[in-house]
């Protein structure tokens, strides 16, 4: 049977990786509007017409607008929120006891999952400790872990759009210069990476957009990629994710324009 290796001195590491400021609040709806008056009972009311139109009804309230792109770096996707420092300090302190018996739990999975994903399966099952609040412990840790596990999984998309934006340089930059022209999502539906990696096939990356910048992720990819070039020189290069689990695709972008050979990136892969 395959070894695993410790998850203790992950856990210590995790509980000091939360650093992204947490993602705004939502606006709290309006009250309601006041009644209409009633009309005096000495006033006397006109006579109906008789086709009398049917009374306005209420308007539909606007749709809420989209979110405003923002820095990925400093950013978390919707729905996680990182501990501060006295959380921080709380589990690592508090929650040891609790930590070490997740330890030994996680340690006995027999499979190739991360060290992560072992220890969030387990946190339901964790024993109860004495003198230690399990689920205050319970909460920290499966927040510490899912940003962890997030920040960890987009790095790749960091690497893939870094790695485009290079290829669209080189081929602005090479003798003759080319033009890159749009590449098309792989995988088409990025469904498919919602459940677990997907693992393309070379002719994935056969377009003529993907062979220009010489990309392809022959590796299994937690992220679908897609690149936009239009005719004036900018281009987008976009990759899409499921960095946590149960929540909609997140979409990290960079954005740019080639002129006359030079690079004009935006100066941060952002997240919409």
């Amino acid at each position: 049977m395959r070894k695993h290796p410790p998850v203790a001195s992950s856990l210590l590491v995790l509980a000091l990786a939360g650093c992204a400021s947490t993602p705004p609040s939502e606006a709290t709806a309006p009250a309601g509007a006041s009644a209409p008056t009633a009309p005096t009972a000495s006033t006397a009311a006109p006579p109906a017409a008789p086709d009398a139109p049917a009374a306005t009804p209420t308007a539909v309230p606007p749709p809420t607008p989209a979110r405003e792109p923002r820095s990925a770096a400093t950013s978390l996707p919707a729905g996680l929120a990182p501990l501060d420092d006295a959380e921080k300090k709380e589990l690592r302190e508090r929650c040891a006891p609790f930590t070490r018996a997740l330890e030994k739990l996680a340690n006995a999975i027999p499979d190739e999952r991360t060290v992560v994903d072992r220890v969030l399966s387990v946190l339901a099952m964790a024993p109860s400790v004495p003198q230690v609040d399990g689920p205050r412990c319970t909460a920290l840790t499966r927040r510490d872990l899912l940003v962890y596990r997030a920040r960890s999984l987009e790095s790749e998309a960091y690497m893939g759009i870094k790695r485009i934006a290079v290829g669209l340089v080189s081929a602005a930059t090479r003798e003759p210069p080319s033009r890159c022209i749009s590449a098309p999502p792989v995988p088409s539906d990025v469904r498919a990476v919602q459940l677990g990696p997907y693992t393309s096939k070379g002719p994935d990356w056969a377009p003529p957009g993907w062979r220009c910048v010489a990309f392809d992720m022959l590796t299994p990819q937690r992220f679908q990629y897609e690149m936009r070039v239009d005719a004036s020189g900018g281009f987008e290069i976009i990759a899409r994710g499921y960095p946590v689990d149960g929540s909609g695709p997140e979409e990290l972008f960079l954005s740019g324009r080639i002129e006359a050979g030079m690079e004009g990136l935006s100066s941060d892969v952002m997240r919409r």
